[in-house]
Order: structure tokens, then sequence, then C-alpha cells
């Protein structure tokens, strides 16, 4: 989704910029799929309902917040900045989570690869 969004936020002509965006939200699918999949695989079920609705409030809160800001943000730094820095903020959130998530991972399957 980062990428898709970087390359858009840098395209010569709105013929890149389309297939940048068809690439944000093919990363923006997969991003929201695998979320599901941590939390269903990390939440105790007596609380699952709790935590998503938790999540989809916090994701409501949050469109709302980048709606009311966009404007401004947009008036002040230009579109295409804040497209680049919408990709490199994802890019960002891709390689913590990706470091952060790699490691409990890899533990875990190094010891079923060792019990099994």
């Amino acid at each position: 989704m980062g990428a898709g969004f970087l390359a858009c936020g840098i395209a010569p002509s709105l013929a890149v910029a389309i297939p940048a965006f068809a690439l944000a939200g093919i990363g923006n699918g997969l991003a929201l799929v695998h979320e599901r999949l941590l939390i269903q695989t990390t939440v105790a079920d007596t609380v699952m309902a709790r935590v998503f609705g938790a999540r989809d409030g916090l994701n409501a809160w949050t469109f709302a917040i980048a709606f009311v800001a966009a404007g401004a943000l947009i008036e002040a730094l230009g579109v295409r900045t804040v497209v680049q820095v919408a990709g490199v903020g994802g890019l960002l959130v891709w390689a913590v989570s990706t470091a952060a998530l790699r490691r409990p991972w890899v533990t875990e399957s190094a010891s079923r690869g060792a019990s099994g």
C-alpha cells in the first residue's frame, strides 16, 4: 500500500498514477486480511467481539480525523506531498510491523519444528 501511494505521489502522469493507485488498493486489501488474521489468532474467543468492536470504532474515528485534517494538509503541503508522505508512512508501518511480527513467528515456527 505504501509503495503504491509513494509511486502515485511521484508519478509524472495520470497514466502512471492509475496503476500505482491499483497497487495501493491491492496492498490495502492484503493488509486488511492479515490484520484480521492477526487479531483472530492472538485474541481469546471470549473477547473477540469486543476487540473487533474497539478496532472498528478506532478505525471510524481515524477516518473522521483524516477527513477533517485532509483539506488543511493539502492546502498547506500540496496533493503530491501529502500522497508521498502517506506512502512513506505506509512503508514505515510495513517495515516496523515486519520486524516486530517476524521474531515471534520465527521463534514459534522453530519451537514447533523442534517438538514435531
